[in-house]
C-alpha cells in the first residue's frame, strides 16, 4: 500500500470491548501498578470515583484490539507517540465500541531521508454514543 494523504479518513471496523473488573485488575497487575483504584472495590469506593475505575494507560488495550485501518511494513515503522483524551473514567460493565481512523499524514525531511508521520485515532464510546477516551498514536514511517 502506498502511504500517502490518499489514507486519510480509512476506517477500522467498529469493534466492542467489554470491560470486566478481572481486565482491570489483570491489566494492572501487567503493568505492576497496585493502586487500589484498580481492584479494590472497598477502597475504591472511598475515593471521588466511588468504585473501581481503569488505569489510565488501560486504552492501549483498546488500540490492541481495533487494530490499524491501514496496512504497511511493520519493519519500516517506529511508535511515535501516544495520547489519550479521556472525556470519562472507564469503569467495569464498560461496553465500549471502538474504531480507529487515520487522522493525518505528515510528511519531513529527516537527517537520514524523508519521514511519514500517520496519526490515527482510536475513538471509544459507550453504548449509548458518547465519547470515552480517543487513543491517539503516532507512527513514524520511513
Amino acid at each position: 500500500m502506498e502511504i500517502d494523504r490518499s489514507i486519510i479518513g480509512r476506517t477500522t471496523q467498529e469493534t466492542i470491548l467489554e470491560v470486566g473488573k478481572r481486565d482491570i485488575r489483570r491489566f494492572a497487575e501487567a503493568t505492576v501498578d497496585s493502586n487500589p483504584l484498580y481492584s479494590d472495590e472497598e477502597a475504591a469506593k472511598q475515593t471521588r470515583y466511588g468504585g473501581i475505575i481503569a488505569p489510565p494507560i488501560f486504552p492501549a488495550a483498546i488500540i490492541v484490539e481495533s487494530g490499524f485501518p491501514i496496512t504497511f511494513d511493520f519493519r519500516r515503522a517506529l511508535h511515535g507517540e501516544e495520547e489519550f483524551i479521556f472525556h470519562r473514567q472507564i469503569r467495569p460493565g464498560d461496553r465500549l465500541h471502538c474504531q480507529a481512523k487515520v487522522v493525518d499524514l505528515i510528511e519531513r525531511e529527516g537527517r537520514s531521508g524523508a519521514m511519514k508521520f500517520i496519526v490515527i485515532d482510536t475513538d471509544a464510546k459507550d453504548e449509548a454514543g458518547a465519547p470515552v477516551v480517543t487513543c491517539r498514536t503516532t507512527i513514524v514511517y520511513r
